[in-house]
Order: C-alpha cells, then structure tokens, then sequence
C-alpha cells in the first residue's frame, strides 16, 4: 500500500505546560537560539527554549486577566538587546515583556486603548507593533505610544500585517483581515487604500511573503493570494474541510495553514493543492508557525504544543511516533454522521488502498474485519496513512457530503440559466433556509431579482424537508424583526415563564421574539410549598427546608442557538451546524447524562470567548448546558474549575450588560445541580462568589437578576444544610442579610420569598448559635418590615415560620 517518496514532516516533540486551549504561538528568540512564545486561555504565556535537541518552558508569564488570545515579538535593538516579547488578551491589554529586564516576567510597559479583546499582534524590525482588536479598529505603537488608529472595518479585526513597499524606499504598509470578509490597506496614518474582497468569511490570517504581496487564510477554508498595489487575486489555494485559523510562511517558495480540521497543511506557492497533510489528534489547531530550521510548530485544543520536522536527526524517537500513530487512529475523527446514506456493506474492502489517491489529503473510508476505518492519502509519503475508525454502528450511513469552494454542503445543485454559459453551482444545506440561499444565489451570480421564488421553491421540491414559508406572507418587525433574541427580558413573578408563551405577542419584536433568561425556574416559587414535608430537621413552616437544587431549564432553545450562530459567525469564531445539533441536545429540558464529545466541549468553550456585548447567547447556552455532569465536570474539576470562576465573577459584577449579570448567576444555581466537581468548586470558591454577589447587589435591579442571585443563596443553603458546616452557614447568613438590606437590590417579590426560603433553609436543624447570630443581625426587625410591606401572601407566611423559629 506504500511506495518510496520524498521526506515529509513527522511528529519531533509534544511541549506541555498550559492547562488550556493554546491559542497563539510564535518564534522568538532567547540569546542566540531561537525559541517559541505561546499563549493559552489559561491566561498564561510560555515560552520554550531549547536545551539540547529538546524543549524545555523556561519563562513564564501570569499576568492577564483573562483568556490570551494573541502573541508576538520585537525583534533585538540597541534598546532591547534580547527583543520584546508581547501578549494580547481578552482583557483588552498588551504587556510588553523584556527577558533582560530586573523581572522578567513582569511587564516593562502595557499597550492599552482598545476597547475590547486584542485579537492580534505583528511587530516590524523597525520596533513598531500593530495590534488588532474585537473592537474592529488596529492600532500601530511605537513603543509604549499609540500613533494610529485605524477605523473602517464593520466586524471584529481578526489579522494584522505589515507589508513592505515594492517602490524601494523602504516604506511600510500595513494590512488588516476581519470578520466583515474584507482585506484592507493601509498607510502608517491610517490613510485607507485598497478593499481586497473575495473571501467569503471571516478572514483569519495575513502574511507578507514579498513587497506588496499578501496570503490570508479564512473560515471559507480558502487561502488567496493578493497583489495589494491592483487589489487583485492571484491565487486561490483549496484543501482544509473546516476554518482555517492561522497560516505561517515555510522559506521562500511555500507556507504552511492550521485548521479546525484538525490539520495542518504544508503548500508550495503556485500549485493549488497542498503537498503535505500533518494530521494532529487535537479538534482545533488554532496556532501554526514555523522556526528557521525549517521545523513547524502548532497549538491546539488540548493544550499541547507540538513541532514537526523533515530532519531526520531531530524526528522523535520510533516509541513516540509509534504512540503517536496510536492516538491518531484512536482519535473519534470520523463521527456517525459520517456514513449517512450508505451501507457498511457497499464500503469497498482494503483491498481499495493499493489504488493511489488522486491527492493529498484525500479521504477514503472502507471496511475491514467488521469495521470501518477513514484513510487518509499522503502525497509525500505516497501512502495511504490511517486516520481513525468511524463511531457508531455497523449499519449507520454516511453523509454523502459534497465540497464545493472548501466546504461541505448537504446538496450542490448545478443550475443552467444560459445556454451560452456553464452551468452555475447552488450549495445548500438541509439546515438552510431556501429563500436565504436563493437571494445570496442571485446576488452572487447577478442574476434577476424576480428569479428568487423560482430557485427558492427548486430548492424546496429537489430536499426532502426543506420546506420553507414565503417571505411575504410571513410578519417580520421591520426593525428588530420577528423572532429575534432580545437579552434580559422580564420572567413571570414566579419565575417559570418561558419564550412564547401561548396567546402572547410582544409589539416590538414579534411573536415567540427569545428573551434572554426569561423565567425558567425547575422548581417555581409555588413548587416550593410543603418543601419541608418530608423528614429532616424540625421547621414550623411548609416552605423550608428546601432539601433540593432550584435551576432555570426553560426557554426558547431555537432563539438561543440561532442568536448564538449569528454571533459566533459574526466575530469570526465560527459555529459548524454539527455543532448546533449537538448544542440542542444539551437543552434539552429532560436532560440524559449520555456523552459529549470533546470536540462540543471545545466549541461551548470557543462561545464563551466572545465578546461581553455579543456573550449573552454562550451564557444561555451554557446555563442549559452545566446541568449535564460531563459539561459541569469539564468546566470545574481541577485547573480549569479556577478558571470557570475568574470567567464568571467579572460578568456578575458588571452592571454594563444586566442580561450577562443575571445569566451568569444562573449558571452558578445550574452548576450546583450539575456534578459532585460542580458543588466542590462553588463551596470552595464561596468566598469569591459571596463577595461578587455583594458588591454586585446595588446594580442588580433587573428582576431577573434578583431571582437569579436569590436562587444562587438559596442554592447554597440548601448545601450548607447537607454538609452542615457551620462556618458557612455563618457566612451565607452574612451574605444573605447584607444583600436584602441594599436598596432596591430585593425588591421583587419573587426574589423577596426565595432569599426568606434561603434564610429558613439555612436555619432548619441549626443551633441556638446561628439563631443568635440572626438576631444580632437584626433579622427580626428587618424581615417584619419587608413582610408588613408585601402584598404577596406567600412572604407573609413564610416571615411567620421565620419569626416562631427565630423565637
């Protein structure tokens, strides 16, 4: 099944160290060997340093806030003889680190200004730096100094390049790709030149390989080729399946590109097909670079660096290839949906594979002893290499998937307007609407608008089930439109409303419009009553203890994932369909605990990196999501579970977008019923969590955020009472007390009951000491005027428990 062929790369080293997905990495160099800077979302960059033929982390910095999300480095000067190393985080900072400084890893000087998280990072040997951000803009520095601030992109700034000038002056243009799909020039002012359009996604990574000359790479799966001084394409490269993320220059004459995939692909300039696929058994490569002795360097989703090379002296040893060929096949790459729509037994035998591939990277699944296995074809090594074994059973079927333009659609159509033309390509996907597809047909192919029900309703007569209502007759807002997701809404007075309720209609947004959080309690405040019916500890009262975890399930899981893909898509993070069908699972209201795979736990991670203004739908999500002991024990167990903390506490304080403040806390009073690993994390966190909700009370004045944080106390009291611990009980009555004593911060009556069901709860089975302790915080008094005030007769009498059992 192999022939002899020229050297390709093979596996030399895996680097560890970071705990979280490795976003960014770059070469670098530490005194007269170079080196390799990553940055991970577990807030941290390493850096790698040669020791012998092995890497070793010798550096290490800890200074973010939040996720890292880019790297880079200046090369040496007089000023800085060992150059500058930089990171850019979600936190909207740059530091600017100098390994010869007094502390190395601390920051000598911070870049700050933008707005948001800083996406990029490209440096010239000038000493100047351009940075790009969420915030849509880029900046160029001149050490600590903004000098420009380049505005005209619609969408998130996702690539920065400078590109030197062909003239011969030594001029310098810079170059920025964006979520709006568009490449733009640049002066060092900020003057705009040329729009290079073609890409039709979000674009992802820029390289200069020569004076006026770029390569970007985008979530279309293309990488183009631009002459910057016409604007014109000079290439386009097709290969990749999925999102390419990052793309690196490999010597004079190739590149290499890092995919969603799960691949990195090696290219020459001029030939459109790539001439080597490294597979990595990782979903997401996100990072590719490459060093000067030609080896190539990629960070992935499972937090692990690793490098390749054609140098047969630096390639591992036949132990770690062969384990690493092991984790490869072992590795889910082919799932069920693979196989949709054909039989195991029409898969051709192995017998296929001494048939060579037509080139590489091809993929060819076939059956052999009762399994079926996905091969992958290798150009260099002229061998067809195992790539892994489908999941699923035998008689499932495969998708029958076509790639047109690198990506994967359901259906493409080839439709003929015009004798005298060829005919044009229709991709479709069963998940797309037809009237959507048909209107970005015609645009796409200038075509007559008054074809549009015409290639609308072949659409709908040539796809089982892709039926769609008219336009026209459908009623649309037309501003916010019918349907759309609108954060923050209001939830019933017990808290178990739901979007769409029947009979209602919002005016503005249209009928079934998605609130954010609207309602959505398991257990209502009505479902409380006759909590302390069974046994336990001795109460006066039918409302406490409450012996189980309250949560929010309910809510328009449509709005939510739709709202969620358009955002993803929109800041250029990408959301796969796949992804949207296994998302939908996991809101379910009648959750099962039946696995997930790695590959929806990095995606749900990915979400979460959006933007604070555009989050709201991740958070959604996510609330839906914790409650399942796979996810929960993903988010919470061991270093990550620090993480998940840090990632919430910040959105709960801020009172800039309520619907993340109260989302947020409901993803707490979720965790709580999710996992063993979820509890631990929350009890031993309390402090942190306290504290937030504390400082957070005199803004939280959405209802919906009031019954969140009531529901989160409660939750806590009712885990204080199992462990009864009383330290904690000492603390979360503190809490408690100082939270509905804020003005305004308890103000719904929702929210009023639940926080005297969290008092009663926490009080059922304790001693005289926890009862004093009440007292001397003026409970009595204070509880009788918020009782006397209400008109809800359920804080009525559940205050008069309260006050029999504080007697």
């Amino acid at each position: 099944m192999s022939a002899s062929g020229a050297e390709g790369y093979k596996l030399r080293a895996t680097l560890t160290g970071h705990s979280g997905d490795v976003r960014a990495i770059c070469p670098i160099q530490i005194g007269s060997q170079e080196a390799l800077l990553s940055g991970s979302r577990d807030k941290t960059c390493l850096v790698f340093a040669l020791d012998g033929l092995r890497f070793k982390s010798t550096m290490c910095f800890k200074n973010h806030q939040k996720y890292i999300s880019s790297v880079g480095y200046v090369p040496p000067n007089t000023q800085h003889q060992q150059g500058l190393i930089l990171s850019g985080s979600h936190d909207k900072l740059v530091h600017v680190y100098d390994p010869l400084s007094a502390a190395p890893s601390q920051p000598i000087y911070s870049l700050t200004g933008h707005k948001d998280a800083v996406s990029c990072i490209a440096s010239h040997h000038t000493g100047m730096v351009l940075t790009g951000s969420w915030d849509s803009t880029a900046k160029l520095w001149q050490d600590s100094f903004c000098v420009a601030t380049i505005e005209g992109h619609e969408l998130a700034v996702w690539a920065v390049q400078f590109v030197e000038s062909s003239s011969g002056d030594g001029d310098v243009l810079l170059a920025t790709g964006s979520a709006d799909k568009t490449i733009r020039v640049w002066n060092k002012s900020g003057g705009a030149g040329k729009v290079l359009r073609g890409h039709t996604d979000v674009v992802r990574g820029l390289v200069s390989p020569r004076p006026n000359e770029l390569l970007s790479c985008a979530n279309d799966a293309s990488v183009r080729q631009w002459d910057i001084s016409t604007g014109s394409c000079l290439g386009v490269y097709y290969g990749h399946t999925n999102y390419i993320y990052s793309i690196a220059l490999l010597g004079s004459d190739s590149f290499v590109t890092s995919s969603e995939d799960a691949s990195v692909r090696v290219w020459k300039f001029g030939k459109p097909d790539s001439v080597q696929t490294i597979r990595l058994p990782t979903r997401s490569v996100w990072a590719v670079a490459t060093l000067r002795n030609g080896d190539i360097a990629a960070g992935g989703s499972d937090s692990l660096i690793r490098i390749f090379t054609r140098d047969n002296s630096r390639v591992a040893s036949d132990d770690e290839l062969k384990a690493y060929e092991t984790e490869l096949a072992s590795m889910e790459h082919a799932t069920k949906e693979v196989l949709e729509g054909v039989k195991t037994e029409d898969l051709p035998t192995d017998a296929a594979l001494y048939a060579p591939g037509e080139k590489d990277g091809q993929t060819k699944i076939i059956r052999k002893d009762g399994k079926v296995e996905v091969y992958n074809w290798s150009a260099m090594e002229n061998e067809w290499k195992k790539i892994g074994d489908v999941v699923g059973s035998s008689n499932e079927k495969a998708s029958g998937r076509t790639l047109y333009q690198g990506r994967e659609y359901d259906y493409v159509f080839s439709v003929d307007f015009d004798e005298s033309k060829p005919p044009v390509k229709l991709p479709y996907n069963r998940s797309d609407d037809p009237y959507v597809v048909a209107q970005k047909f015609l645009e796409d192919n200038e075509l007559p608008q008054s074809y549009l029900d015409t290639v609308a309703k072949f659409i709908m007569q040539n796809v089982p089930g892709s039926g769609s209502a008219a336009p026209v007759s459908a009623y649309a807002d037309p501003f916010t439109g019918a349907g759309r997701y609108m954060p923050g809404g209001g939830a019933s007075a017990n808290g178990a409303g739901g979007g769409g309720a029947a009979g209602y209609r919002d005016p503005f947004t249209g009928g079934n419009a998605y609130v954010s959080g609207s309602g959505g309690g398991e257990t209502s405040a009505a479902a409380m009553n006759g909590a302390g019916a069974a046994g336990g500890p001795t109460s006066t009262s039918s409302f406490y203890p409450v012996r189980d975890f309250i949560g929010f399930h309910l809510g328009n899981v449509d709005g939510v994932l739709k709202k969620l893909k358009e955002n993803m898509d929109a800041s250029g993070l990408g959301l796969p369909e796949t992804e949207v069908a296994h998302f939908r699972k996991l809101m379910e209201k009648d959750l099962t605990n039946a696995p997930v795979s790695e590959s929806t736990l990095n995606t749900l991670g990915k979400a979460l990196d959006l933007p604070d203004a555009q989050i709201f739908p991740a958070l959604d999500l996510l609330r839906f999501a914790i409650r399942h002991r796979t996810v929960c024990d993903y988010f919470c167990e061991a270093e990550r579970g620090g993480m998940f903390i840090s990632f919430l506490l910040p959105l709960i304080k801020s009172a800039k977008f309520p619907a993340n403040q109260q989302l947020s806390l409901k993803v707490i009073s979720n965790t709580f019923a999710g996992s063993n690993a979820g509890r631990k994390l929350l009890m031993d966190h309390r402090k942190a969590v306290f504290a937030a909700i504390t400082e957070a009370a005199p803004s939280s004045i959405d209802k919906n955020a009031q019954i969140a944080r009531a529901t989160v106390l409660l939750n806590f009291a009712v885990l204080s009472n199992t462990a009864q611990n009383q330290e904690e009980k000492l603390e979360l009555m503190y809490v408690l007390l100082e939270v509905a004593k804020v003005a305004n911060a308890v103000t719904d009556d929702e929210a009023v009951f639940r926080t005297m069901v969290a008092l009663g709860t926490l009080l059922s089975g304790s001693g005289e000491e926890l009862k004093g302790y009440a007292k001397a915080l003026d409970v009595v008094p204070f509880g009788a005027v918020v009782a006397s005030g209400s008109s809800d007769d359920r804080i009525k009498s559940v205050w008069k428990s309260l006050e029999k059992d504080l007697a």
